[in-house]
């Protein structure tokens, strides 16, 4: 897997997001931080197969990370300049070209304004044009909501206005930060799309999208 951030995201100083990605992978850790992994999750997707039966890589490793401070595709993103933003970063790092065995995951900050973000999406997965970087590859891509909206995206550690204050409150943010504790929730969830749907061609539900983003009733 590639991680892509395209404003600074260092994972190994984010423990929320670090503790994530790397314990999708089974290792021999002590008790205290072995109950804080998600492979017995990361193991149901791998149930999933492909064409030829072949299941989902139970390993899951961050080869490598770029970052991008200049905001050098502009502070505002569209899905396609998404796919700019990595072939840019495949062509700096240069991060090796391997189609069948990567995942680029592009984070912006909460200051980077990204195509219907707060208001049909909190994170996408697609896939790069050959023309962009030779080969098609899979990604996804996940906005930080911390001064956006993060009572859209980043439930349950903000609370939307129509809940009213009669119901629970806001959960305390593990890391202390809103925004990035939401990511990992939608982190998960695109994760787990883009392994099992890299090409958008898999089983879609009644109103063409994945079934995991919400009807899972199958054409």
């Amino acid at each position: 897997m590639e991680s892509g951030g395209y404003r600074k995201v260092d994972l190994s100083g984010v423990w929320g997001l670090w503790v994530f990605l790397t314990s999708l992978t089974p290792f021999p850790l002590p008790p205290l931080r072995r109950r804080l992994l998600f492979y017995d999750w990361w193991k149901t997707v791998s149930l999933y197969t492909d064409q030829t039966g072949a299941n989902v890589s139970r390993t899951v490793v961050i080869a490598k990370e770029h970052s991008d401070t200049a905001y050098s595709h502009g502070s505002h993103l569209t899905r396609l300049s998404i796919q700019q933003v990595i072939s840019t970063a495949v062509g700096a790092a240069p991060f090796p070209v391997d189609h069948c065995n990567e995942i680029y995951l592009v984070f912006t900050s909460n200051d980077v304004t990204v195509q219907e973000f707060c208001l049909a999406v909190c994170g996408f997965h697609y896939f790069m044009f050959p023309s962009m970087v030779g080969h098609t590859l899979p990604y996804a891509w996940i906005g930080n909501s911390g001064k956006q909206c993060p009572e859209v995206c980043a439930y349950p550690f903000a609370i939307p206005g129509y809940m009213g204050s009669g119901g629970p409150g806001a959960l305390v943010p593990s890391n202390g930060d809103v925004g990035l504790d939401g990511m990992i929730s939608v982190i998960a969830h695109e994760l787990a799309e883009v392994a099992t749907n890299p090409l958008v061609n898999a089983m879609v539900c009644r109103r063409g999208l994945d079934c995991t983003d919400g009807d899972r009733r199958s054409l």
